[in-house]
């Protein structure tokens, strides 16, 4: 339980699945993330942080602008967030991988060995929700782990905005993805 105002961070022990919802038990609106400290050989050697996605905002169809498993060891994670069965289909690229089934409440994490493309759509039958899991390495070893939610479909938009880019002190791309068959200017 939590109290007006408070803030609680939980963990359990070796659980290693999903989905995972969390919910009040009295539909009192809250606000919910999950933290992961990537560990190398043991070590603490990354942090990462992601916002879960409103139930609300539960879609059939996800977007990504890109996906890399080249350079970067990179994987898709998706979850059925129904009860019934799901078959989902993967195009990344324009180029459609095979697909799969999930039964209800199933997750899995697909991975696409040599593609290094974009923009990523995964759709599927039922409401599912979807991120991607990269893991950056150096000199042949792991190093950074960093998970992005994918954005449902109904919340595509024109405009994007970021806090902030820094192309000085840090190496920043911006990955941007045309999720239409028509070409767009920027």
């Amino acid at each position: 339980s939590l109290t007006s105002g408070e803030s609680k961070r939980v963990s359990y022990a070796w659980v290693n699945g999903g989905p995972v919802k969390l919910s009040h038990l009295e539909n009192v609106a809250v606000i919910a993330a999950e933290r992961v400290i990537y560990k190398v050989n043991g070590i603490n050697t990354s942090f990462s942080e992601m916002m879960g996605l409103p139930e609300g905002q539960l879609d059939n169809v996800y977007w990504l602008p890109w996906y890399n498993n080249v350079h970067l060891d990179t994987q898709l994670r998706i979850a059925n967030a129904t009860d019934n069965p799901a078959t989902v289909t993967v195009t990344i690229g324009g180029v459609e991988m095979p697909s799969f089934d999930l039964a209800g409440g199933e997750s899995t994490r697909v991975s696409y060995e040599g593609v290094n493309d974009g923009p990523v759509q995964i759709e599927s039958d039922q409401d599912i929700v979807a991120a991607e899991r990269v893991i950056y390495t150096v000199q042949g070893t792991q190093t950074s782990f960093s998970e992005l939610m994918a954005l449902p479909n109904s919340q595509l938009d024109d405009t994007y905005w970021l806090p902030w880019y820094n192309n000085v002190n840090l190496d920043t791309q911006l990955r941007i993805g045309n999720v239409y068959s028509f070409i767009q200017y920027f």
